[in-house]
């Protein structure tokens, strides 16, 4: 079989899944410092994230037509760009000493991570040399996990020892990331060039444009990415806070204790691979989604340790939902109706600025360990998409046929 990627290209593309998931983290682990730098509440902390996620609902369609038309590798470069811009202004906008400073650059950045999502994910579907696409998108989305366990550690060392309302070390973390991020962009551009999909129209197997069918089940699935990251972004970016109150331990420790959240994503993103060959993949997500569910209402009821090692086994079982949902919400389409699709579902996205401040006001009202419904009621309706919409199509159908 010939792939149009090299290894070299395989190679970069799973960076550049490491590079947002190390990114999006990172911003995330700036919260509990912005929240103490500048004496906000949860709610208004969260902004951070609206900010952040808003671009998905403003930026993902957009990108859609962009990848459909520049192609995969373009759009995959614009995005590293964007990002790298973003990194760099808000290094700078540290130095203002006014939160709402942060907020434009934190969209610059964001808007860079929307066009990559746009532009990887169906890439990484059809290049990966699995024959199930949504065993390739989730191997690929764990390279993705595999940054979000590095982040914590990376934050942590760059906090370590400061005061909790200290800007300085958030500004060379993120002249750090723009170095490395623009670095990544130059290499797209060398190790990608000739072998972008965009450029490269050959028979991928069958492919449907969109009917009434695909377009529900798509609409289905914008709706569930809006659950499964609202639920994600809600609880990993009050973590470090849960843990501190539940374990009474100090930020530092609590923020070394994230990392464990993310190893158990990374980890269920790889163990579910081999699930979503031999079994089909509604029964996947729907178990996923349950156990996850009844995890959060363990954290929410329960106290100690027993509430924390709930709440960080979350994301074992978070793992698989993203690229599992994204599969079956974009499956069988062909490459033109795939690209605009994926800019659908990315707006889906946008449920990471949007169910926080849910959250964030409940735990204002109530508690953290109250909020804590909040995304076990989301988890729950993705169960419930599985399976209405899941049992269409198979999980062992195979990727694109790239002979």
């Amino acid at each position: 079989m010939n792939y149009r990627l090299g290894l070299a290209g395989r190679l970069t593309l799973l960076a550049v899944f490491l590079s947002w998931g190390v990114v999006g983290v990172l911003v995330r682990m700036t919260v509990p410092h912005f929240k103490a730098a500048f004496e906000l509440g949860y709610r208004d902390a969260l902004l951070v994230q609206s900010a952040f996620f808003i671009t998905y609902l403003l930026f993902s369609r957009a990108g859609g037509a962009i990848t459909a038309r520049i192609g995969f590798r373009n759009g995959a470069m614009l995005g590293l760009l964007l990002m790298g811009l973003g990194a760099l202004g808000l290094a700078l906008a540290t130095l203002a000493g006014e939160f709402v400073a942060l907020l434009p650059s934190i969209f610059v950045l964001a808007s860079g991570i929307t066009l990559l999502q746009v532009s990887a994910n169906p890439l990484a579907a059809v290049e990966g040399r699995l024959r199930s696409a949504s065993g390739n998108l989730t191997f690929a989305q764990g390279f993705n996990s595999l940054g979000t366990v590095a982040a914590p550690i990376i934050a942590g060392a760059a906090f370590l020892g400061t005061p909790d309302n200290a800007l300085e070390p958030v500004r060379f973390l993120f002249v750090g990331v723009a170095i490395f991020v623009l670095a990544l962009a130059l290499l797209a551009r060398l190790t990608l060039r000739e072998n972008d999909a965009a450029q490269s129209p050959r028979p991928e197997g069958p492919g449907r444009t969109m009917g009434p069918a695909e377009a529900a089940r798509l609409r289905a699935g914008v709706a569930a990415i809006f659950l499964y990251v609202g639920a994600e972004v809600a609880i990993t970016t009050t973590l470090v806070n849960l843990l501190e109150d539940r374990l009474m331990v100090t930020r530092d420790a609590a923020a070394a204790l994230v990392s464990l959240y993310w190893l158990g994503m990374l980890a269920g993103r790889f163990g579910a691979v081999p699930l979503l060959v031999r079994f089909e993949r509604q029964k996947v997500l729907a178990a996923a989604a349950l156990v996850a569910a009844a995890l959060c209402m363990v954290a929410s009821s329960a106290g100690g340790l027993a509430a924390a090692v709930a709440i960080l086994a979350v994301g074992l079982f978070g793992g698989p939902q993203f690229p599992t949902v994204f599969a079956i919400a974009s499956a069988d389409l062909e490459p033109q109706a795939r690209a605009k699709a994926a800019g659908w579902l990315c707006t889906g996205i946008v449920g990471g600025g949007v169910i926080p401040l849910v959250y964030g006001e409940v735990a204002d009202r109530f508690s953290l360990a109250a909020a804590l419904v909040v995304p076990a009621l989301c988890f729950a309706c993705i169960a419930l998409f599985a399976l209405r919409y899941g049992r269409a199509f198979s999980t062992v159908e195979p990727a694109p046929d790239r002979s």
